[in-house]
């Protein structure tokens, strides 16, 4: 068997219930004793791959896995004012695509301040397109320069 395209979805949250959580992939298509792999640029605590548009909306999988993207943990970077570091993170699956942001100290990652590029990072040097090495393992971005530390 196969599900139609646009039969299948994924969609990934904080809420235990598949239809309060958005989705980050629909159209997904999934073949008998095939595998598929399917990228969701999305976070979350629950992970559902539903067929809303079924007549009860369940399908049955023997294998769902779920691979985390991005760095493993915060990392506190040293250097001094006015020279180029490098920005080398190690984690899960970095790919060009993959951009970083440098915010002040003591900021979250999704509050508001973190979506501003720290206004200490020089506007030529900032980190702001795709890291110029690439490993599945890692990225780096090369020549960022902080005004002051």
């Amino acid at each position: 068997w196969e599900f139609e395209s646009e039969d299948l979805e994924i969609r990934v949250g904080k809420y235990e219930v598949f239809s309060k959580n958005e989705a980050c992939a629909t159209g997904v298509r999934i073949h008998q004793r095939g595998s598929s792999v399917v990228n969701c640029p999305a976070a979350g605590r629950f992970v559902f791959l539903g067929a809303p548009k079924a007549e009860n909306g369940r399908i049955s999988i023997c294998e769902f896995e779920v691979v985390p993207q991005g760095p493993y943990e915060v990392k506190e970077i040293q250097g001094t004012t006015a020279r180029k570091i490098n920005i080398r993170l190690d984690g899960t699956a970095f790919s060009k695509e993959d951009r970083i942001r440098i915010i002040e100290a003591g900021g979250f990652c999704g509050s508001a301040s973190a979506d501003n590029m720290h206004a200490d990072v020089v506007p030529r040097s900032a980190p702001t397109g795709e890291p110029q090495q690439v490993d599945p393992q890692f990225a780096v971005w090369e020549g960022v320069m902080l005004m002051k530390m």
